[in-house]
């Protein structure tokens, strides 16, 4: 498919087929006089074919008259054939009336619902004729626009041009062309620019009767040549404006060609030279350029040429600290950068190089702390929107992140408004914090708002005002960084803090407490709050009567809260709930949902319900409801999921608690008794040691106390040879 046309390009293409009417309108007008001329010869080839016609129909008549009355019957045969001839004349001219009219009409409808306007003007400037197009071009009707001044339409400024117009229009010659501003008189106040196109009418005796107008609306091309002006204009100023800045800044620059060649310097870069370069033809010849790597003193490489590196990588290489020789003799130490130069369809055509002489400076390493600051703050300033604004709020300069972000590039942006680029709102919002600060002559921050590209954003934005040598504010910079994921980032900080902090509360009071289920009321509410939701209900599982009684429960009325005191298994969304142990989530609910039973009264608009399950059995369940939102997020049912397994890990701590303490009175018991038996050993032992030193014979058991805190533990000592003989 061929590229779609622009309306500019279809509107000259419109206002070039309007120019040529007035020539094509000249064409079909010699056409219609030959048409003319060619009609008479055939109506004169026509009376003689009917008079013929007429002679041979009255031949046989005429003998029968002439045998009857002689000679004198000649004069009547010439009265009878002209007779035939009138009557056959007139049924001719009935036709060619007829096709006269339906031609007329063909033409008039040409001439009325032609895309341009034709008004016939006189000689004293009156509208004679005019079709419906000037009409509606003029916003009058017909019957009021003839024997109207033409003029009465042309606006003051204009009027001289028309006059004159008018004047060689009505003498005998080529055709005129003017344009001028007409008014519509439907309101006096909308104007328009008009091409005219006339033409003189003359008489029979070639004289000028009057003229023949193209009325052509060239609004659009006016709007349009103003615009390409403008950009000429613009083209040019920043061309002047380019090659000023370069001449002004004290830093070298250069510029070269995709090959590495044809040098264009300011006067600074020849003076960090020390004269101007050698002509350079390719990336080669910047071996002529004699440099070395401060750090490790290495010779630089052509290739390793800033301006080299972005030709061929098309990347940006900053602050290269370089010792080079210059063209005279002597040694300077620089800090070279160059960046690509890249062409409408992405490709590199060349790069810039900026050369800043630091031999000045009393020490390397203090030039290179300088050139890493300067070009961190370079890079910290990369990223965000760069621009400024005149005291008209029009923009004097903008960068390309600014530029991406509206879809437009730096250069089309000079000289518009922001509500060029973004909604009316936003813009006045933002011109609003540039009048604030041009007020207050001072710096501010503010955090600005915008939608772009489908995406709402946040901004920090500072911005300083500029002033002139004498101190006058004439302008507004400013720089904003994109800061939307850092707010969503808080917020969800916010949210979260908020959900741990409910969260810690709940499993505190929870696991502080032998009773959870009676500080659960306290613990959902907040819970409820949190989530946005109108009501919460909870059930435990009762083992005798195998139902559900309610415990707690809130945002519902007294009848309800009195109806579901007990609910069998099975019944309702909670009672499925406790029988099948699965999670039940209900969304979109319409009035009167059986599945939600008299929670349908409350005008509850989405429910989830969930299992407390402890020991791999179902005690209870914990619902939520809400009536401002339709569903629960993701994040909604975690939350509740998650207050749902703190109760039920609360309850199989109780549980737990209760079988420990009876293992522990166990435990203790069978401690107690062991501790007796152990006791009764130990004064068995003590009475067979006495018997054996009554006997003269060594203590059979060593009874040590001493290094045990607990149980009494005993050691056997090895018998001696006799005693284990006897």
């Amino acid at each position: 498919m061929g590229r779609k046309k622009t309306k500019a390009e279809m509107q000259l293409e419109k206002s070039g087929y309007k120019s040529g009417k007035l020539r094509a309108d000249k064409e079909r007008g010699k056409e219609r006089d030959a048409e003319k001329k060619e009609w008479g010869a055939e109506m004169k080839d026509k009376i003689k074919e009917l008079r013929a016609k007429a002679e041979a129909k009255l031949d046989k008549k005429i003998e029968n008259l002439q045998r009857e009355s002689g000679g004198d019957l000649k004069v009547l045969h010439e009265l009878r054939v002209h007779q035939i001839e009138l009557e056959m004349q007139n049924e001719e001219l009935s036709i060619s009336q007829k096709q006269l009219e339906d031609s007329r009409t063909r033409y008039s409808d040409l001439y009325d619902f032609a895309p341009v306007g034709y008004v016939t003007i006189d000689q004293r400037g009156l509208i004679i004729e005019a079709n419906l197009t000037v009409c509606q071009m003029l916003g009058i009707e017909r019957t009021r626009l003839i024997h109207k001044p033409f003029h009465l339409f042309v606006s003051r400024e204009t009027k001289d041009e028309f006059y004159k117009h008018h004047r060689h229009a009505m003498t005998p010659g080529t055709a005129q062309t003017c344009q001028v501003e007409i008014i519509r008189r439907k309101n006096g106040q909308d104007k328009f620019y008009a091409q005219l196109e006339s033409a003189p009418v003359l008489d029979t005796n070639e004289n000028v009767i009057c003229c023949r107008t193209i009325v052509t609306d060239i609004t659009e091309q006016k709007k349009i040549e103003h615009m390409m002006e403008t950009i000429r204009q613009q083209t040019v100023n920043e061309k002047n404006r380019l090659a000023a800045i370069m001449e002004s800044l004290p830093v070298g620059i250069a510029i070269v060609n995709e090959k590495g060649g044809n040098y264009e310097c300011n006067s600074a870069f020849e003076k960090v030279w020390g004269s101007p370069p050698t002509p350079a033809h390719g990336f080669m010849d910047f071996a002529k350029c004699k440099a070395w790597w401060v750090n490790t003193g290495e010779a630089l490489k052509s290739e390793e040429w800033a301006s080299s590196q972005a030709l061929l990588k098309g990347k940006t290489v900053m602050g290269q600290l370089l010792k080079i020789q210059r063209f005279d003799g002597r040694e300077a130490y620089v800090l070279n950068s160059a960046a690509p130069i890249f062409n409408t369809e992405g490709k590199v055509i060349g790069s810039v190089v900026a050369m800043l002489d630091i031999t000045k400076q009393t020490k390397v390493e203090e030039a290179l702390t300088a050139s890493r600051s300067q070009l961190q703050s370079i890079i910290d300033n990369t990223e965000p929107i760069v621009y400024m604004f005149d005291l008209e709020e029009k923009f004097i300069l903008a960068n390309k992140s600014l530029a991406k972000l509206v879809n437009s590039t730096p250069e089309k942006m000079i000289g518009k408004r922001r509500q060029e680029f973004m909604d009316l709102e936003t813009a006045l919002a933002h011109e609003a914090n540039d009048q604030k600060v041009v007020k207050e002559g001072r710096a501010n921050a503010f955090e600005e708002y915008g939608t772009f590209n489908g995406k709402n954003i946040t901004f920090l934005t500072s911005k300083v005002p500029i002033r002139d040598a004498k101190g006058n504010i004439y302008a507004v910079a400013g720089i904003s960084a994109d800061i939307t994921d850092r707010k969503e980032m808080e917020e969800t900080i916010k949210r979260e803090t908020s959900r741990f902090a409910i969260l810690s509360q709940v499993a505190s009071n929870l696991l502080g407490s032998r009773k959870p289920q009676e500080v659960l009321n306290e613990l959902c509410v907040k819970v409820m709050n949190y989530l946005e939701s109108d009501i919460f209900i909870n059930f435990f599982y009762d083992a005798e009567k195998k139902m559900l009684r309610l415990n707690a429960c809130a945002g519902v009325t007294k009848e309800i809260e009195k109806s579901l005191y007990w609910l069998d298994l099975g019944d309702a969304v909670c009672g499925n709930v406790a029988k099948d142990g699965k999670r039940v989530v209900i969304e979109n609910i319409e009035a009167n949902d059986p599945r939600t039973g008299p929670l349908g009264q409350l005008g509850i608009e989405a429910y989830a319900c969930h299992p407390i399950i402890a020991r791999g059995k179902v005690i209870g369940t914990l619902a939520f409801g809400t009536k401002k939102k339709t569903k629960f997020s993701e994040d909604d049912l975690a939350m509740m999921k998650t207050v749902t397994d703190q109760i039920a890990v609360a309850m199989e701590r109780v549980q737990a608690e209760d079988d420990i303490r009876r293992n522990m009175d166990e435990m203790r018991r069978f401690n107690e008794a062991m501790i007796d038996r152990e006791m009764r050993m130990v004064d068995l032992k003590r009475e067979i040691n006495e018997l054996c030193l009554s006997t003269g014979k060594e203590k059979r058991y060593v009874l040590d106390f001493s290094r045990h805190k607990g149980p009494l533990l005993f050691k056997e000592p090895p018998l001696a040879a006799d005693s284990r003989k006897s």
